[in-house]
């Protein structure tokens, strides 16, 4: 079943339903084993939902994995995190295998938390999304969600 919610009040009238995506797979943060690359937390299947993450300071980094697959190539890695804490302030990466090279990022920075897709990926293979606390980061804020899919 679909369930299509409009806010605004109207009523009655045709709309097309333009892209349907599969509920996404919940995995837990895996702090602080994840505080390095080598320790990333992998996301087995997109569209993937990371609850209980947290930053505990400016140097607290959050590593996360993803295998893409030949059919992933082309696409982007479209990742942002939530509330957790609605002033928990992120900064977002998307990096290829060698856990060095951003694909298009790091995010903004414009607000608390973030919105980032990545340039298409080049290949099959392991891609890394990279949390950190952005500069203005304040540790009475830490809790944050993290949101992955393939676009």
């Amino acid at each position: 079943s679909v369930v299509y919610w409009d806010n605004s009040g109207s009523s009655g009238y045709d709309f097309t339903i333009q892209r349907v995506e599969t509920a996404a797979a919940a995995f837990a943060d895996s702090d602080p084993a994840n505080d390095v690359r080598a320790g990333a937390t992998a996301l087995a299947a997109l569209p993937a939902v990371v609850t209980g993450a947290t930053l505990t300071s400016l140097r607290d980094h959050d590593w996360f994995s993803f295998t893409a697959a030949a059919a992933d190539v082309g696409r982007s890695l479209r990742v942002q995190t939530v509330a957790g804490d609605p002033r928990t302030d992120t900064v977002l990466d998307v990096l290829a295998s060698d856990g060095i090279t951003s694909l298009g990022g790091p995010s903004n920075d414009f607000d608390f938390h973030e919105d980032f897709t990545s340039a298409p990926l080049p290949a099959a293979g392991t891609y890394y999304v990279h949390v950190y606390a952005s500069p203005t980061f304040d540790a009475n804020y830490r809790a944050y969600q993290l949101v992955a899919r393939l676009q």
